[in-house]
């Protein structure tokens, strides 16, 4: 009798069908099958057709490995990594989905099993003050796409940093600051008042030696920033990145903190250091930092958010 439906070189799972096995006195076929892990097995057709065989058996075998050692991995960093990983790309309610399931993020197969991910993490250079970054931002969580990085490398990586091409050569502000030695919120003042982007990148930053005239007293700038007590890359942003008059770029108050000291990951810093090293605004993390909702480490490893019209100028800027 000729079997009812041909499935040779159909694909079920890890099990892909190879040949009719036989059929039972039912009248029911089974197949031959070529699991991915490369032992064979016979099956049942309607246990293919309804998911329930999708492998010659490891699969259950991982998953039970998995279950064993989940006690044992529920409250480390890396297990807390994984299930962030995972809600942020399959939980709707999750408030960064939109970022990455929502943009059609993916978790790969075998990183649904924590175990998988943690042999990967551990032989891919893991520490505890490193996080898993993609090395396409449009691209899913898997071993091809995935490095562990610091986090000022992931922030200069994350697609809300604005990336300027500039004589065929694409990088974010932080990078064609420090290749220009132009204080990077000058560049971004620059290109957010109209600046182009070839005079925000050649247009040299106003000497120090300048001298400006105020109420009558004429000092350099470097000298009316030491006065003022005002940082002279802010003064400088004020006046030549801004734009902003005289009278507003000196009288306008500085935002200042006391420094708070942290200590994460047994390494402890004032937060302004912890700010620069991780690339995050001060106010951000002194914000964070002293709301008794935050802990230390989510305050320190989580993404800044971008104020909405923040990120529609960016989106609307030069861009790849």
């Amino acid at each position: 009798m000729a079997i009812r439906k041909d499935i040779t070189r159909v694909r079920f799972g890890r099990l892909v069908a190879l040949e009719p096995s036989h059929k039972n006195k039912n009248g029911e076929w089974f197949w031959l099958c070529k699991c991915d892990c490369g032992e064979e097995a016979v099956v049942r057709t309607s246990h293919l057709n309804d998911g329930g065989t999708r492998s010659c058996g490891c699969l259950q075998r991982e998953l039970a490995r998995a279950r064993v050692i989940k006690d044992g991995l529920s409250n480390t960093r890396l297990s807390s990594i994984h299930r962030n990983m995972i809600d942020r790309c399959y939980n709707e309610n999750n408030n960064h989905y939109r970022n990455y399931g929502g943009r059609g993020i993916k978790v790969c197969d075998e990183w649904k099993i924590v175990s998988v991910f943690r042999e990967w993490a551990e032989l891919n250079g893991y520490a505890d003050f490193l996080t898993i970054d993609r090395i396409d931002n449009n691209g899913n969580y898997c071993p091809e796409n995935c490095r562990w990085v610091s986090r000022k490398e992931q922030n200069n990586n994350t697609r809300r940093n604005r990336l300027i091409t500039f004589n065929g050569e694409t990088k974010n502000l932080v990078e064609w600051s420090e290749i220009t030695g132009i204080h990077n919120n000058t560049l971004k003042d620059r290109l957010n008042t109209g600046w182009t982007i070839e005079e925000a990148l050649t247009t040299p930053t106003m000497d120090r030696s300048v001298n400006i005239t105020y109420k009558g007293e004429t000092k350099s700038m470097a000298a009316w920033a030491k006065c003022l007590d005002i940082p002279y890359n802010t003064l400088e942003s004020r006046i030549q990145g801004k734009g902003w008059d005289i009278e507003r770029a000196f009288t306008e108050p500085v935002f200042r903190t006391e420094p708070i000291m942290v200590t994460f990951n047994g390494v402890t810093k004032s937060h302004i250091e912890w700010a620069d090293d991780l690339n995050i605004k001060r106010t951000t993390l002194y914000s964070r930092l002293t709301n008794p909702s935050w802990t230390v480490e989510r305050a320190l490893t989580e993404l800044p958010r971008k104020m909405k019209s923040r990120r529609k100028r960016q989106t609307e800027g030069t861009s790849l």
